[in-house]
């Protein structure tokens, strides 16, 4: 199902499909969560599937002229939130991308546990 919310004032755009644990796919630098269309039909018989477009990209608004990591964690914990989801397992397409999934973890979680 495709659904989006409200961050900073502009639309940011995500599919939910299936049931189980919440598992984030989140795209790499210049895609959109189109990208795992393909998967999302295997991934969604085990998981509640939550395909994210970050601020910029896909269907979603862009929000600034530069996104940061930190504007990014908090389009995913927005929609987190929206889904009354309070933790999940999160998948980033791009090895660059797995260098920020600590200090991802570690803004959402504070903010996850309020």
């Amino acid at each position: 199902m495709k659904k989006a919310i409200q961050y900073q004032h502009k639309n940011i755009a995500y599919q939910i499909s299936g049931g189980g644990p919440p598992l984030v796919l989140l795209h790499g630098f210049l895609e959109s969560k189109a990208i795992w269309d393909d998967f999302t039909e295997t991934l969604q018989k085990d998981f509640t599937v939550i395909a994210i477009d970050l601020p910029g990209h896909g269907e979603s608004e862009q929000i600034a002229e530069i996104h940061s990591m930190q504007v990014m964690a908090g389009a995913v914990m927005e929609v987190l939130l929206s889904e009354n989801i309070d933790h999940a397992i999160i998948y980033l397409c791009i090895k660059k991308w797995v260098l920020y999934l600590d200090w991802l973890n570690l803004i959402l979680e504070p903010m996850l546990s309020q």
